[in-house]
């Protein structure tokens, strides 16, 4: 560790001949007005085998039968863990077809789970698609590791942050990343990619150096076997140093980045707590 609206209601369907199929469907699915069934476009699929194709017919399977599955032994789990990991801090909001493109999934499966997973509540109708929704918001929120260690750190954070008066971040080391868990900023904070939920290569990040420092040599030769993604002309190129660099944070007790992601910004890190990096 490193410190640096549900809508509930009844469930309305409505019945659409499909050529010679009837499939029944959420009425709020018609909200997305892919219904022309002349339409065509990369967000609708091939014709099926009545000789055309409607976004409603991919919402239950009708006439596509069950679901296949892409990969043998992949689970209904697994796909919904595909769905909600193609969205990131770059794109919070998809469309269904940019989630088929993400996920590899077929059109049928992605767009039912999809509806499943909004009815659920883990994701939201918004404008021009769908988000993360409220209900996965709350239960990633309730009683666990990281939210205990955050509680924790909080108040000591809080202190550092008003001594510096720049960010001060909560981070772990999972496998070769950095995950953020908490950040206080201020108004005259240097500039700061990192959020928080976001990852970062530990490789480069002075959080990363610190956790690998303090860490195991299986953790350490995981973390240099990765590529150094190149930030700024500062950000290292090479990792034949970084022994003898994790040596000397280990030495003096913290870990400093200068110019690594940003240039002219300066990362400070050092290591809080009582268990090893990588187990945290």
């Amino acid at each position: 560790m490193v410190i640096h609206e549900v809508h509930g209601g009844a469930r309305h369907d409505a019945q659409k001949s499909c050529g010679n199929t009837v499939v029944a469907f959420p009425l709020a699915a018609r909200l997305w007005r892919f219904s022309s069934h002349e339409s065509s476009g990369p967000d609708f699929p091939a014709a099926g085998p009545n000789g055309h194709s409607c976004w409603e017919c991919l919402l239950w399977p009708c006439h596509y039968g069950a679901m296949k599955r892409v990969h043998p032994g992949e689970t209904g789990l697994s796909r919904i863990v595909k769905v909600l990991e193609s969205f990131d801090l770059g794109k919070s909001v998809l469309t269904p077809a940019e989630i088929v493109r993400r996920t590899g999934l077929p059109h049928a499966s992605t767009y039912r789970l999809i509806n499943e997973l909004v009815q659920a509540g883990f994701l939201d109708r918004t404008e021009g698609g769908v988000q993360t929704g409220v209900r996965l918001w709350e239960l990633a929120s309730r009683e666990s590791r990281t939210l205990s260690l955050r509680n924790t750190a909080l108040p000591f954070m809080e202190d550092l942050q008003n001594v510096i008066r720049q960010h001060t971040q909560l981070s772990i080391l999972d496998g070769t990343e950095i995950l953020y868990l908490e950040r206080l900023s201020a108004p005259e904070a240097v500039v700061n990619i990192t959020r928080v939920a976001g990852r970062m290569p530990a490789l480069i990040t002075s959080p990363g150096l610190v956790l690998a420092a303090f860490g195991d040599r299986k953790a350490q030769d995981l973390i240099m076997s990765t590529t150094p993604p190149k930030y700024t002309d500062l950000t290292p190129t090479s990792t034949s140093d970084f022994r003898r660099m994790y040596a000397e944070i280990r030495r003096q007790g913290y870990a400093r980045a200068d110019g690594w992601v940003d240039e002219g910004v300066t990362g400070l890190s050092v290591q809080i707590g009582l268990l090893p990096p990588s187990t945290m």
